[in-house]
């Protein structure tokens, strides 16, 4: 289960890109290496809000998803 799995900045950069990223083509641009909204160049630091920062929103975004597919019979696995 990935649910239990330490996750790493680029994991977290990729889940805080793709959960602020609401339309499609939004989606496409954080996976191309020569745009802005590239998920790797995500500065996990930076403030996102007043009150919650990148990594944070992140992590939470990663619980909230695992949780809602644990409660629907969903079993999260990676290929290895």
């Amino acid at each position: 289960m990935l649910e239990s799995r330490e996750l790493s900045d680029d994991d977290l950069r990729e889940i805080f890109a793709r959960f602020s990223s609401c339309e499609g083509e939004e989606i496409a641009q954080i996976y191309r290496p020569s745009h802005r909204r590239y998920f790797k160049n995500e500065r996990l630091q930076d403030e996102y809000t007043l009150v919650e920062g990148k990594r944070e929103f992140a992590l939470d975004s990663w619980r909230a998803a695992t949780s809602f597919l644990k409660r629907h019979g969903y079993a999260i696995t990676k290929p290895e």
